[in-house]
């Protein structure tokens, strides 16, 4: 019994861990994606790395609006990934529990907990968001991620004052016109 709650202690703190560190903010989608969405034009596509960062244009809604699903989750199938959640996770745990974590949830399990807290924005834009969405993408003034590598492992720090242009409007539009599931 034990063992089980350290599990899912640790399956937890790692899910915390993954609501952090997925999300479509920071991170600029495909030209293909933007170009797509200005004219509401079917579209699809998923990107592969420490995160999956899916890209699905449905269409003109009844109402006229472009609907749209950003999706994102972490990719407990990369290795490094996982390897790396699992270190923060278990130092985590045992900091809080004060004793050694020997239950460890493996890549598999975490794989399907990082696709069990996929988050999903669903968003309706109008012509004139789409067309500034896309003028705003075109400017390509935000910072890349600020991330360091020292000794294997890798630091990233994340300011809103970096933020490009496109992330800020949809960042303001995401609260106004998504819902996220």
């Amino acid at each position: 019994m034990k063992n089980t709650l350290t599990t899912i202690g640790i399956m937890s703190i790692l899910t915390i861990g993954t609501y952090v560190y997925a999300s479509t903010y920071g991170i600029e989608p495909p030209e293909s994606f933007i170009n797509n969405l200005k004219t509401c034009t079917l579209f699809h596509t998923k990107i592969n790395s420490a995160t999956v960062n899916e890209y699905l244009i449905k269409g003109l809604s009844p109402d006229g609006k472009c609907e749209v699903q950003m999706s994102s989750y972490t990719n407990f199938a990369d290795p490094k990934v996982y390897e790396g959640f699992k270190e923060f996770g278990i130092g985590m745990a045992e900091a809080i529990s004060g004793h050694k974590i020997t239950d460890i949830p493996t890549q598999a399990q975490m794989i399907e907990q990082g696709k069990k807290e996929k988050i999903v924005d669903i968003c309706k834009f109008t012509k004139e968001q789409r067309i500034a969405l896309y003028n705003a993408y075109q400017k390509h003034d935000g910072k890349k991620n600020n991330c360091t590598t020292t000794n294997g492992k890798t630091s990233c720090s994340w300011s809103s004052s970096d933020m490009s242009s496109y992330d800020k409007l949809m960042m303001q539009y995401s609260a106004q016109y998504c819902v996220q599931k």
